[in-house]
């Protein structure tokens, strides 16, 4: 005979269990505003492929093998190459500049969101300031002032998932095009005869480190140029973090084609001719970015820059000496 017993756990939460839950979740909503910002000019410096690991690419590498947008992209580039006829150097270069085009206005898209998620920071301060410790204390209090953030960012137009746009967009372009590199390495005959420069073998890696070390100086001037986003401070632990990873870079890809490099180099060229369109003044105007200079993001840092006092005289002061001065 087969008796089941069944058990039954119930979990049980305290007021002071809920109040510091509700407070960590409020507390989170503005940093995430404060990490938005650095977290789309980060993206920005660098393609998503570059944060892989070389044994992460082969894992990638195998189950990504057989994906469809990776067969449409070799059967493409492979038709433009033979059809055109192109050069399969600049077959590459054209098919990134093309891509990367029709993905700016998403690019511009989040832009706008992280101008704006500069914008509210001092808003957002004087929520914090105002609301002080009894939101780690009080589940209401708490909740009252995650409402408040919430509402504030609302009427400021402000969306978490607009800065998000990119990586969804640009993420499985990047994957397809740096894996259809790889993959008409290894299948295309033509590659191995090919020429770029004074290179005569796309398929084979750099013996001579160049290519390598190209990516990596653009991925380099990228993060230098463009994680100050429109204009703002951008926090120096994490610039510091993608400095390093630029130059562990040439050692982690000298292993992959040069027909890979040739398009991992246009790419990061198209990203530096981008963050320098989004600087021209009536380009920013037309995209609704505003102009932040002089004006502190307080990203990397909690507490608010004051302004200095303008001190005036409308007399000239008088200098009163006591009698141990006369």
């Amino acid at each position: 005979m087969l008796i089941r017993h069944e058990r039954r756990c119930y979990a049980t939460e305290t007021v002071e269990e809920g109040a510091t839950a509700a407070a960590e979740a409020a507390t989170q909503t503005g940093a995430a505003v404060e990490r938005g910002s650095d977290a789309m000019a980060s993206f920005i410096a660098a393609d998503p492929v570059t944060s892989l690991t070389p044994a992460a690419l082969e894992v990638v590498e195998r189950t990504t093998s057989s994906f469809p947008p990776i067969n449409w992209l070799v059967d493409a580039m492979t038709f433009v190459h033979y059809t055109v006829p192109l050069s399969w150097a600049a077959t590459a270069v054209c098919f990134t500049l093309a891509f990367r085009t029709m993905i700016l206005p998403a690019v511009a898209l989040t832009m706008q969101n992280s101008a704006k998620m500069r914008a509210v920071q001092p808003e957002l301060e004087k929520i914090k300031a105002k609301y002080g410790p009894n939101v780690g204390k009080d589940v209401n209090v708490a909740m009252q002032y995650r409402e408040e953030v919430r509402k504030m960012m609302a009427q400021s137009g402000v969306s978490m998932w607009k800065t998000m746009v990119p990586f969804l967009v640009q993420t499985p372009l990047f994957v397809s095009f740096f894996f259809t590199t790889r993959k008409l390495a290894e299948e295309e005959p033509g590659l191995r005869d090919a020429s770029f420069l004074f290179f005569n073998d796309l398929s084979a890696a750099d013996p001579y480190y160049i290519m390598p070390i190209l990516t990596s100086l653009t991925m380099l001037a990228t993060i230098e140029l463009g994680s100050d986003g429109v204009g703002g401070q951008s926090n120096p632990a994490l610039k510091n973090f993608l400095r390093l990873f630029s130059v562990l870079a040439i050692p982690a890809t000298s292993s992959l084609p040069i027909f890979t490099h040739i398009y991992w180099f246009s790419s990061n060229l198209f990203s530096l001719c981008q963050l320098g369109l989004f600087k021209v003044p009536f380009i920013k105007k037309a995209l609704g970015l505003p102009d932040y200079q002089g004006v502190s993001p307080m990203l990397g840092s909690s507490d608010p820059q004051p302004a200095k006092p303008e001190v005036t005289f409308q007399q000239k002061p008088r200098i009163i000496r006591t009698k141990n001065q006369k």
